[in-house]
């Protein structure tokens, strides 16, 4: 009987542990490819595009630094990382800010999609054919916690782009967070 209790406590505990836990495994550049997820700098972004070495890890609270958590589905994943041909509802989103001296925060959230035909009441991306904003939003957090709007775009998906790209649209409404240090492979 006790073994059946030491079961059922360690299905417990196996659901209530968190994600992080066993959920992703950062590399030194903040990258998990498998995941996809990238949580660090905009430089070590670069670095691992460039083939550069990782930088060390950054506080987060360190000023003039971009820092993003980026996630993104499979398809656009294989388009990046894997053969490069391009997939219809491949999608990445993005939430990226910089702590400024004065202790205000500049925040930029952008969510786009790959896909063949047109996205109806998206924004086509300059330079990318194929790529589309689904939401893009720039704003500032001042030292008090107030937020004043720069930039807001969202647009109004149609049903049958909504069906390829339903994750997409709950991707935008979700808050990254990260604690620690930024690049550091720990989550």
């Amino acid at each position: 009987m006790k073994h059946k209790y030491l079961w059922i406590l360690l299905i417990l505990a196996l659901l209530c542990a968190p994600a992080a836990t066993f959920g992703y495994a950062l590399d030194d550049y903040g990258i998990d490819i498998d995941a996809g997820l990238f949580v660090g700098t905009l430089d070590n972004w670069d670095n691992f595009f460039y083939g550069r070495p990782p930088n060390p890890p950054v506080d987060p609270s360190a000023t003039d630094v971009m820092f993003i958590e980026r996630q993104w589905n499979k398809s656009f994943g294989s388009m990046m990382f894997g053969d490069g041909m391009p997939a219809d509802g491949a999608y990445c989103a993005t939430n990226a800010h910089i702590n400024q001296a004065d202790g205000s925060i500049y925040h930029e959230f952008f969510a786009f999609a790959f896909a063949f035909e047109p996205i109806a009441g998206a924004m086509p991306i300059d330079g990318m054919p194929g790529f589309y904003f689904i939401t893009y939003k720039v704003w500032m957090t001042d030292s008090d916690g107030n937020q004043t709007v720069i930039s807001e775009f969202d647009a109004a998906i149609d049903g049958k782009t909504k069906g390829k790209i339903n994750t997409l649209k709950s991707l935008t409404k979700r808050n990254f967070t990260f604690k620690g240090n930024y690049t550091d492979g720990v989550n």
